[in-house]
């Protein structure tokens, strides 16, 4: 079978690796030459545009980082869409469910199939073949997908029927995602700042019920060792939080919003330094992701350690160097917020 694959980023190479394992015949294009050749080396065939591939492909996939870039690949100027053996299109990106309706309304126009199959399990998922590839349209172009699909994804799953639905459940990660990774680094901090020693608090994390992926892979892998390798950009995690409103609020019961957070925001002290820093514009109500703009501070919990003086910086550098160069935005915005609160 020969498919197409469009962006052969940190996840899409990998993916691309295991199609072409898989015995799959894979269509490539990306703007980056270098990984274009990787793909060539590997036994991919290079096109010039996305339309070339979508020429040559009946199944085309694309894993893009933002709503407008997988806008102007899909529906552009030699994008997608001029393909004239394209049938099926799925897109890989996290791009909202009103980008997926979006993107799927034009392309039913010319006869070809769309279906959001966003992803989850980070870059070694992808190394690893393991994703969860969560697809959402309709039936029969899954069936005819799935087995590439399983080439790079263990737990592959038609979520629902509508475009969309993907997109929405994948909004549903990230949020519990960054949620459990806020808490996780707060709470941390609040430990070193008792005195308690970095290491022994995320080994004894991780051996408790309070574990969670942040816990067991972002802190202890990546924080700890001091390599600071995410494998997930900073500005794609808030990219993704932007995205919660858009999703929520064109949903089918508009009155059920879960972003207005005024049960959290009743239900919680974050501290006494009075209301105005309950408000929903507040630091801490928009590093929760539920504020005006959901995810612009959202490490700004993250990033409390930034404000440590130089002896607490010095003697507790491993994870408070981490926090600093996770969140130095947040913390700059933080600050900002403050003074104009004075």
């Amino acid at each position: 079978m020969e498919v197409g694959f469009i962006g052969l980023g940190m996840m899409g190479s990998h993916m691309v690796r295991h199609l072409l394992a898989r015995g799959f015949a894979v269509h490539v294009f990306d703007v980056n030459a270098e990984a274009v050749d990787r793909a060539l080396r590997l036994g991919a065939t290079a096109h010039r545009t996305a339309a070339a591939v979508a020429d040559a492909a009946e199944i085309v996939s694309v894993c893009l980082p933002t709503p407008d870039i997988v806008r102007a690949v899909v529906l552009g100027k030699d994008g997608v869409i001029e393909g004239r053996k394209v049938r099926i299109y799925a897109d890989h990106s996290t791009t909202g469910p009103s980008v997926a309706r979006e993107v799927a309304s034009a392309l039913a126009q010319r006869q070809i199939a769309a279906l959001d199959a966003p992803l989850a399990g980070g870059v070694a998922g992808a190394e690893a073949g393991t994703l969860s590839v969560m697809v959402s349209g309709q039936p029969w172009a899954f069936e005819k997908v799935q087995d590439a699909f399983k080439s790079f994804g263990r737990n592959v799953v038609l979520v629902g029927n509508e475009v969309g639905q993907g997109q929405s459940l994948k909004l549903v990660n990230n949020m519990i995602v960054g949620a459990t990774l806020a808490a996780t680094c707060e709470a941390v901090l609040f430990g070193i700042r008792s005195g308690l020693a970095p290491r022994t608090i995320v080994d004894m994390i991780n051996a408790s019920t309070g574990r969670s992926f942040s816990s067991e892979h972002i802190l202890n892998k990546s924080v700890m060792t001091g390599s600071f390798d995410f494998g997930f950009r900073l500005e794609l995690m808030r990219k993704d939080l932007r995205l919660l409103p858009c999703g929520g609020r064109s949903c089918a019961n508009p009155d059920a919003d879960m972003f207005n957070g005024k049960a959290t925001l009743r239900s919680r002290r974050f501290s006494r330094a009075g209301r105005r820093r309950h408000d929903r514009n507040g630091p801490h109500a928009r590093a929760l992701g539920i504020g005006g703009d959901p995810g612009a501070l959202v490490t700004i919990r993250l990033t409390r350690c930034a404000k440590l003086n130089d002896q607490e910086r010095s003697s507790r550098s491993a994870l408070t160097e981490a926090f600093v160069r996770f969140g130095r935005t947040g913390v700059e915005e933080d600050l900002n917020y403050q003074r104009r609160s004075k």
